[in-house]
């Protein structure tokens, strides 16, 4: 039976072993559980061995806005977690062929897991340089390709997105390295297919318009999202300013390139190597702000925290002056949010009226979709997302069953 919008298969992966096994979906997950967070929890129940799933949700790598996310659920004890994998490693994870990738045990030596064009295989790592870019170069030259999405485990607790800073705010950089795994790697070009593809391709298309027109007033980059939280007006960033950026599929460019090291204007790729640091975390700058910092000396801060694996919101709080060890032993320091398994790294309050910020988040976790952009319209209704599960997947279901599948991911 075809699996609409998904692959149709998954991998568990036995790092004690040093094994990687391909098995089709378990029959009835995604009509059950939709995918997602809600369907790594119920592989975690089949899996008790495993403590960890990485999850694509139906719309991931697709083209309804925002559909950039996968998620990392990790069960520690009785804590339960759900980090989003946005930017373009976590469509790129479901396009390497695998929906969900299961792990389990832990090397005594140090791995990495490649995932490509449906095949998997798992590396040594002895080699790799602590440093994290050092780390994300080094695999792209070995992996010979640079465009490779790379979940890398650094230095430090958080786990890095290539280069830059993740939406982990529980420590899954230190996680991977003490059960020997360094890193993720994933490259892929799979095609998806649509239940009705004319249909869900017009209907994305539509949406994409209506979500751009509801975003309108809120701006643009991290600074909008931190001006209607604030009520106030914002423009910390604006004097380094490179260019803001999108995750896969979204219409916000919410993450913001700041230059340090020359001119922001500059748009030749012919000076510094790496000039400045793409900026994904609201809190890490709306501290910075708090704090007084120097705006030039702050964005160096978080850079050397994203190098690192340290915690931006964190750093921020730590301060210009911290050296590198009390970088890594800075907490989250993220935004305060409603109680749960959800990461505290998105906005702490819808940004429309009538919103409630677990059950966007549950939606956003579940479809595949990026939970920022959940928070900023309300144009990805319930009624809205039905139409685009029916259309995808040839799944009908009503908009309060959509729900209560999705809630059942916060647990």
């Amino acid at each position: 039976m075809m699996e609409f919008l998904f692959n149709g298969t998954m991998l568990v992966v036995d790092l004690e072993g040093r094994r990687c096994e391909e098995l089709a979906l378990p029959e009835g997950l995604l009509s059950g559980c939709l995918g997602g967070a809600r369907a790594n929890l119920a592989l975690l129940e089949e899996y008790p061995e495993a403590d960890m799933v990485l999850g694509a949700g139906p719309f991931t790598g697709l083209p309804v806005p925002g559909a950039c996310l996968s998620v990392a659920t990790w069960k520690e004890g009785e804590r339960i977690s759900h980090t989003p994998l946005h930017l373009f490693a976590g469509m790129e994870l479901k396009l390497s062929g695998f929906d969900f990738v299961i792990i389990k045990g832990g090397s005594a030596d140090p791995l990495y897991l490649w995932l490509h064009d449906g095949i998997a295989d798992l590396e040594e790592a002895e080699a790799l340089p602590r440093d994290g870019w050092e780390a994300v170069d080094a695999l792209r030259r070995e992996l010979g390709e640079d465009l490779v999405q790379v979940l890398i485990a650094g230095e430090g607790p958080c786990l890095g997105l290539g280069y830059w800073s993740s939406a982990d705010r529980v420590g899954l950089g230190k996680a991977w390295r003490e059960r020997g795994l360094r890193a993720v790697c994933a490259r892929g070009l799979g095609i998806l297919d649509a239940a009705e593809p004319d249909a869900f391709a017009e209907t994305c298309a539509r949406l994409l318009g209506e979500v751009r027109g509801s975003l309108a007033p809120i701006g643009h980059g991290l600074e909008g999202i931190i001006e209607r939280l604030g009520g106030k007006e914002f423009d910390y960033p604006l004097p380094l300013l490179h260019r803001r950026r999108s995750c896969f599929s979204c219409p916000y460019d919410c993450n913001d390139f700041l230059k340090t090291e020359e001119d922001p204007a500059r748009m030749d790729a012919d000076g510094e190597d790496e000039p400045g640091l793409l900026l994904t975390d609201a809190r890490s700058l709306a501290i910075l702000e708090e704090k007084g910092a120097d705006l030039r000396e702050g964005v160096r801060l978080l850079r050397r925290a994203a190098r690192l694996g340290a915690f931006p919101a964190g750093a921020a709080a730590a301060g210009t002056g911290a050296d590198d060890r009390e970088l890594l032993e800075a907490g989250p320091c993220s935004w305060e949010v409603p109680q749960g398994p959800f990461s505290p790294w998105a906005a702490p309050r819808p940004l429309f009226e009538g919103g409630d910020w677990k059950e966007r988040q549950a939606l956003a976790y579940t479809l595949g979709i990026c939970p920022q952009l959940m928070l900023l319209t309300p144009v990805l209704s319930g009624e809205t997302l039905c139409e685009l599960l029916l259309r995808g997947m040839g799944l009908e279901v009503e908009p309060q069953d959509m729900l209560r599948i999705c809630l059942e991911a916060a647990v």
